[in-house]
């Protein structure tokens, strides 16, 4: 899937790709790795909206884990900030006038595992800073630091942590 919204323009693409995936027997996991730009919530409920026969995508295929990546390097910055998405020229749509604060905490708050990137451009006093914010944001959270974008796959596959 790409050039496209994946929760409006390609809704209907992710659920069939999704569902032909699964059906096929051939995958134990299926990962989809949207946009930075986009929020979780609409992509979630696509797995669980109900088509003309009564079925879900969650049947075919069900949500184990929603990940965040939070950058600790640009992560509070980007909270103050509040610049617009279209400012930064990563808006989804021409009418999309959320902020990258919109963005981000939306992302976080949805999060069922958090990994706090890119620690190492950073001191550890301003690591903390980002992971009680991580945590006040969504205290449900596993949040785990990532140290050169090496995590345990256990952490995200199998993890049975999205309700």
């Amino acid at each position: 899937l790409s050039n496209g919204c994946i929760c409006c323009t390609l809704r209907e693409d992710l659920i069939e790709s999704v569902g032909k995936l699964a059906r096929s027997g051939c995958f134990d996991q299926i990962v989809i790795e949207s946009t930075g730009i986009s929020e979780p919530m609409p992509v979630a409920a696509t797995f669980e909206w109900e088509f003309e026969d009564g079925t879900t995508l969650a049947e075919a295929a069900s949500i184990d884990t929603m990940v965040s990546l939070v950058d600790a390097s640009t992560f509070l910055t980007h909270l103050r900030r509040g610049k617009s998405l279209a400012s930064q020229n990563i808006e989804a749509t021409p009418d999309d006038d959320r902020t990258v604060a919109d963005l981000l905490v939306d992302q976080v708050e949805f999060a069922d595992l958090i990994l706090i990137t890119k620690t190492d451009l950073v001191d550890a006093a301003e690591t903390e800073r980002v992971i009680a914010t991580v945590r006040a944001m969504n205290p449900r959270a596993r949040v785990v630091i990532v140290t050169n974008g090496v995590i345990d796959p256990r952490l995200v596959l199998d993890a049975h942590l999205y309700d």
